[in-house]
């Protein structure tokens, strides 16, 4: 399991959860804000890490070793999300912004080493971005002004045209067998379209208002159950959204969670990236306990 830190953690190296959940290791690369981890899903020992200056790290030894695989040449871009396409690890997608300035999307298919920029996006402030499981092809990204789609792995980008669009978009999540269906965090709160984005409908029942919903998890085995990390807790449904109950248990100064992530087998457990350390349950939400020092606030997940 790999996690995203502001910022390299000072001090030794290596740590312990008093609870011996994990033990962790500080593995670089060090000097600069991490935004978000990913695994090649074919190779676990190759890593990619993006930054806040619109460069991308990769390690092909489990994170022993890093290089530096690309600079986008845009400065102060904050590279938000990073893929690797879970067809062909040769595929890299990467997207951004500055904060409401854009930022853009980006498509390499030689393992980082060459990248071309999609023309449509070039003007978009891309917080969020997403594969759907059903169809490979299919891309989503989030931005300050809706949502976009590609049917071609980003080769052309459609912006979906809606009168109940969101904006102001954090975060997407596609149903893994249903591509019609989508989530989206936006700042405020959750929206949900079940007709491919040409209609949107508020779900907040249950979620406190003005909710930054970071991310948004559906559990593979079950379409109905959804989790979402927000400014005001964990949040999660088992009607499709239509409800949500708050996940009690990590307290309340830790609350800002970036990231959400439930294990690919073991679905009861889940991990959280806060503004104050990493946090595991073992049992759905109903307790937690942080395994990292809380001075660490994390920003991505990846488990393999």
């Amino acid at each position: 399991m790999f996690s995203a830190p502001v910022q390299s953690i000072a001090g030794p190296n290596e740590f312990t959860d008093p609870n011996g959940f994990s033990r962790w290791t500080v593995v670089g690369p060090t000097g600069g804000d991490a935004r978000t981890v990913t695994i090649d899903p074919k190779d676990p020992d190759r890593l990619y890490i993006s930054t806040l200056d619109g460069q991308i790290h990769t390690s092909v030894d489990g994170g022993r070793s890093w290089r530096l695989l690309v600079n986008l040449e845009r400065p102060q871009m904050i590279v938000d999300d990073l893929l690797v396409d879970f067809t062909d690890s040769n595929i890299l997608y990467a997207s951004g912004h500055r904060g409401n300035m854009s930022g853009g999307f980006f498509k390499s298919t030689d393992r980082g080493l060459t990248w071309k920029e999609a023309k449509e996006l070039r003007s978009e402030a891309i917080h969020a971005m997403t594969q759907a499981d059903s169809e490979p092809g299919r891309l989503f990204v989030g931005t300050t002004k809706g949502v976009w789609t590609s049917a071609d792995s980003g080769k052309t980008w459609t912006r979906i045209e809606s009168d109940s669009m969101p904006i102001n978009v954090n975060s997407l999540a596609i149903d893994p067998t249903d591509t019609s269906v989508i989530f989206a965090g936006t700042q405020w709160r959750p929206y949900k379209s079940t007709d491919s984005g040409k209609s949107w409908n508020l779900i907040k029942t249950g979620m406190i208002d003005d909710s930054d919903v970071f991310a948004i998890t559906i559990n593979s085995e079950n379409r109905n159950h959804v989790i979402a990390s927000a400014c005001s807790g964990i949040y999660e449904s088992f009607n499709g959204g239509q409800n949500w109950n708050k996940i009690q248990g990590i307290p309340s100064q830790s609350r800002r969670t970036r990231d959400i992530v439930q294990h690919p087998t073991r679905k009861a457990t889940l991990y959280a990236g806060t503004t104050e350390g990493f946090w595991m349950s073992v049992n759905g939400g109903k307790s937690w306990s942080m395994t990292t020092q809380r001075n660490l606030e994390v920003n991505s997940i990846a488990v393999h």
